[in-house]
């Protein structure tokens, strides 16, 4: 791999393995493996196999689109082919998308209308065949970053700023029974965009920027807890990776993905609106 080695900001970085184990560890970044969309792109997620990936359009008009991007090489971002549009029937402002685990439907945060949206898939995984399904009530005032759901349906989790709310479903995988449950603040960062959490519930990470950096230095910062998806164990590790010292195309990370598979820890992430790329961990 043609590209370089590091390590994490606040000396070594930690990460949150399938063993629950809390151990040290650099990174891996090649610049050959940026991949320029050409337009705005956010909310950032993929199939489980890596084979194909999906992001919102960003742009200024009122028609927004999901968009599903085929990988030739399942993870490596150079590959991809993209693949027909669907647009969205609802909202002006999608900042947040989540599958639900077997691709039969997906759920979309609208930060403009205040809701969670599901759309259902007649082809698992195929957002070209999605059908608004139902939505939650107007119920996330003053949350617009990205969103989280955990596996088992019940729990979501919403940034707003330097703000994490969690949200419970009292029907797993059903927005319209969503209710708030709780906040916290998180004084050392602002602006977080995107959460996306590791595959145990140990470990989440955050594309947002510490309080105290440029505006050019946000980065991908790690959460812990102590307990799988326990919200109220939710920590800022103070540690971070600030992107732009990379290349300078990776400034401003506004989505992530953490994928976290045993012998395969690698972040993906979309930078100055329209750059894709990934860090092997």
């Amino acid at each position: 791999m043609g590209g370089m080695i590091g390590t994490m900001r606040g000396d070594r970085m930690l990460r949150a393995g399938r063993n629950q184990a809390i151990s040290g560890f650099g990174f891996e970044f090649d610049p050959t493996e940026i991949v320029d969309h050409g337009a705005q792109r956010k909310a950032l997620t993929f199939r489980p196999d890596g084979t194909r990936y999906y992001c919102f359009d960003d742009g200024s008009s009122g028609t927004k689109y999901i968009r599903q991007y085929d990988l030739a090489v399942p993870w490596l971002p150079s590959s991809f082919v993209a693949s027909e549009p669907y647009r969205l029937t609802t909202g002006l402002s999608p900042t947040g998308c989540v599958f639900k685990p077997d691709g039969t439907s997906f759920f979309v945060f609208e930060s403009y209308d205040r809701r969670v949206v599901e759309y259902t898939l007649s082809v698992p995984w195929d957002v070209t065949t999605a059908v608004f399904l139902r939505q939650s009530g107007a119920i996330f005032s003053g949350y617009y970053g990205g969103i989280e759901i955990t596996p088992d349906g019940r729990s979501l989790f919403v940034l707003n700023s330097n703000v994490v709310g969690h949200f419970t479903m009292a029907t797993p995988w059903d927005p319209s029974t969503l209710v708030y449950d709780q906040s916290k603040t998180f004084v050392p960062i602002t602006e977080m965009r995107d959460i996306s959490f590791a595959a145990n519930g140990m470990g989440a990470m955050v594309a947002g920027r510490p309080t105290n950096a440029a505006n050019n230095n946000f980065g991908i910062a790690l959460f812990t807890m102590d307990a799988p998806w326990d919200f109220a164990s939710l920590t800022y590790s103070g540690r971070q990776i600030h992107l732009v010292e990379l290349v300078s195309t990776t400034s401003g990370p506004g989505s992530v993905y953490y994928r976290d598979e045993r012998d395969h820890q690698q972040l993906f992430f979309v930078t100055s609106g329209r750059y894709f790329s990934r860090i092997i961990l």
